[in-house]
């Protein structure tokens, strides 16, 4: 199982996008499987029976992997998770 990037900064002068795949190791693989097939799903299931009415929700979550309730993440989110991640793995 791979993942495939998009590197943008060259876009530009190439005219495209180009691709990068990452192989995944059997672990990653295992839990990406579960999220993707498993978790993902049910959790659509989920927002359609808590917000009947708000279908561009429902859309956000059928359409992307990584979201933050009732939006995506943003760089600033991420960056958030890995500085408290990482104070507490140098236990600062």
């Amino acid at each position: 199982m791979a993942i495939m990037a998009q590197y943008l900064k060259i876009s530009a002068i190439k005219g495209h996008d180009t691709l990068i795949s990452h192989i995944l190791d059997a672990f990653c693989q295992e839990i990406a499987k579960f999220v993707v097939f498993q978790t993902h799903p049910f959790a659509e299931q989920i927002v359609s029976i808590l917000f009947p009415g708000r279908h561009n929700l429902l859309i956000l979550w059928r359409t992307n992997l990584f979201i933050k309730f009732n939006r995506l993440f943003t760089t600033e989110d991420l960056s958030g998770v890995l500085r408290v991640a990482s104070l507490k793995t140098m236990d600062i």
